[in-house]
């Protein structure tokens, strides 16, 4: 068995086998994220035809990048799009699912070292304290605070064919308590809503990928999303980005949507907790919101725009992307304010045009990166 070991920006070491259990470490430095009072409204809302809830976890060292999601109503399943088109009222909860992208970060490429969208069965899924489990898969908030992920997984190959095992575990201990629960969706329209959990924090993370073992420290972020409806009935393009400072303890997380039934709105979380809200994103001047000069070509693939801003912040894509598909890019992303501090925060940002989800060839793709797990654990 080979194994790696890397340093984390802050310069930490990740130990090779002391894996921190519940209790025997320290408390982490701020107060930690409380699991919401209300945790039955993410399940509420899954529970409804086209309803959805996703449990989301990155960690980006410079080395790799990390992206885990558990989900309660896979909203790009095309099984789920597919029988709500014809007419079936289906919840969420009849569709979980598992995601995960590992990326080896080099100097002119990206190289993907594990791909998984697995669909699981309803009977899978079962809710824990701050989080889910989906058939031997996990995430939860332990009773320290920290973010606790535990996946079990064979990866996706094309055509939904079986891969090799995969065996995630990683730790994300808070360096910021968590914001507030913001609402994305218009008034008049089912709620969908984003909590901010961990805007920054430090994670550490081991992957057992077929025999092969990674190990690497980073700064690590986490949220949760929940709705009452489909994201593309709602929304016609979602920005998002997040980013911490050198030092991996203070973070700044950007949201911009743009309503199906016009206007948008376009939110900030600063470096204190507090968030700033934008309800128009056309209009010019500091509080519009809009990508930053016509996206590049790119025929029949999504064009991704330059970056966008909300308020005083801006996110600039970085080159390359860390998730190419024709509705949906994730990249690493540079988060500055316009009064030009020397601050730079550095993180992973998203653009999803669900005017192109929409469209059943889009769909119909989407069947080759995803599979049905069946009687597999």
């Amino acid at each position: 068995m080979r194994s790696q070991k890397f340093l984390g920006r802050a310069g930490e070491s990740c130990p090779r086998a002391s894996w921190p259990e519940e209790g025997a470490d320290a408390p982490p430095p701020l107060p930690p994220p409380q699991v919401p009072a209300d945790e039955q409204a993410a399940w509420r809302s899954a529970a409804e035809p086209g309803g959805y809830a996703w449990w989301y976890l990155d960690v980006c060292d410079g080395q790799y990048a990390l992206t885990a999601i558990l989900f309660a109503g896979a909203v790009f399943s095309p099984r789920y799009a597919r029988r709500l088109r014809h007419g079936c009222r289906e919840p969420g909860l009849l569709h979980p699912a598992v995601h995960v992208s590992f990326l080896a970060l080099e100097r002119d490429r990206v190289r993907p070292l594990a791909w998984v969208m697995n669909e699981h069965s309803p009977t899978s899924l079962r809710p824990l304290p701050g989080g889910l489990a989906v058939s031997a898969s996990c995430l939860r908030v332990r009773q320290d605070g920290a973010v606790a992920v535990d996946l079990a997984e064979r990866t996706t190959r094309f055509f939904g064919r079986a891969g090799v095992p995969l065996r995630l575990r990683a730790l994300l201990r808070p360096s910021l308590p968590p914001g507030p629960t913001q609402l994305l969706s218009p008034p008049g329209e089912p709620p969908h809503s984003w909590e901010p959990r961990v805007p920054a924090g430090r994670a550490q993370v081991e992957i057992d990928l077929a025999g092969r073992v990674y190990r690497f420290c980073g700064p690590g972020y986490h949220d949760h999303n929940h709705g009452a409806g489909r994201l593309e009935d709602c929304f016609r393009t979602w920005s998002w980005a997040h980013g911490t400072s050198p030092e991996g303890d203070v973070g700044v997380v950007l949201y911009a949507v743009r309503w199906r039934a016009g206007g948008g709105r376009g939110l900030v979380l600063q470096e204190d907790g507090t968030v700033l809200a934008y309800a128009s994103l056309d209009g010019p001047g500091t509080h519009g919101q809009g990508p930053l000069g016509p996206p590049p070509p790119g025929g029949h693939w999504l064009r991704v725009p330059a970056g966008f801003c909300v308020g005083e912040w801006t996110c600039m894509r970085q080159p390359g992307v860390l998730l190419d598909a024709p509705f949906y890019a994730r990249y690493r992303a540079n988060l500055l304010h316009k009064a030009g501090t020397a601050t730079r925060y550095e993180g992973i940002g998203e653009y999803l045009d669900l005017d192109r989800f929409r469209r059943p060839a889009i769909q119909f793709l989407l069947r080759y990166r995803t599979r049905q797990v069946r009687n597999e654990t």
